[in-house]
This record gives C-alpha cells, sequence and structure tokens, in this order.
C-alpha cells in the first residue's frame, strides 16, 4: 500500500498530490491507527482540495473500504466514489452556468440602466 500511495503522489496533479503525500506521511501510524482514521485526516488536512463537507464526506468514507476487503469490493467502492464525485461535478458545472446567466442578466440590466440615466 505505501507503494501505490507514493506512486499516486508522483503521478497526481496539485492539490491531489498533497492528498496522497498526506496519506503517505501518515501510514507510519498505521499500527497504531486504522486506514480509515488516517485518510481520513488527510481529507480534512488537504484544504486546497476545496471539497464542500458532502464531497469530503464521500471521498472520507472510501477510506473505510480501501486495504480491508477484496479487489472487488474496493473497486466496487471506488466506482461508486468515482460516481458520486461526477455527479458532484456535474452539479456544480449546472450552478456555474446558471449563475453565469445571472450574472449576463444583471449585466445586461446594469448596462441598460447606465444608457437610461444618460439620456
Amino acid at each position: 500500500m505505501p507503494e501505490l500511495l507514493e506512486q499516486l503522489q508522483n503521478e497526481a496533479d496539485r492539490p491531489v498530490d498533497h492528498f496522497f503525500a498526506q496519506v503517505t506521511r501518515q501510514m507510519g501510524a498505521i499500527g497504531t491507527r486504522s486506514f480509515h482514521s488516517i485518510w481520513k485526516a488527510a481529507v480534512e488536512q488537504t484544504t486546497d482540495l476545496a471539497l464542500t463537507e458532502r464531497e469530503a464526506q464521500v471521498l472520507a468514507d472510501l477510506g473505510r473500504t480501501l486495504g480491508r476487503y477484496d479487489v472487488e469490493e474496493q473497486r466496487s467502492a471506488l466506482d461508486d466514489t468515482i460516481g458520486r464525485i461526477e455527479d458532484f461535478w456535474k452539479a456544480a458545472i449546472e450552478e456555474r452556468r446558471s449563475r453565469g446567466k445571472v450574472h449576463a442578466a444583471l449585466g445586461l440590466v446594469a448596462g441598460v440602466f447606465v444608457v437610461i440615466i444618460l439620456l
């Protein structure tokens, strides 16, 4: 597991590499702490991931399964987590799109207001 975490740390882009670095650093405590507690602490400590509370909880929950169950169950947990993160991504895009429309409408209204004042 430590080798895999180091490989992920080296291959990931920022800020994800920081997350895997946190997990890797804390793996020395694996005898006194569970992998889940190490993983969860890394999620909480890697603030540059800029996760919402729900997103952080989904990622933290993944640590309950990794390294604990057989390969198929771990793969299933990864697939589930990926699906939930994709849902968060789609919701964020939609929110950004709707906010963009609001900002565009406000810009238009402000422009019309300025024209009215100039008349």
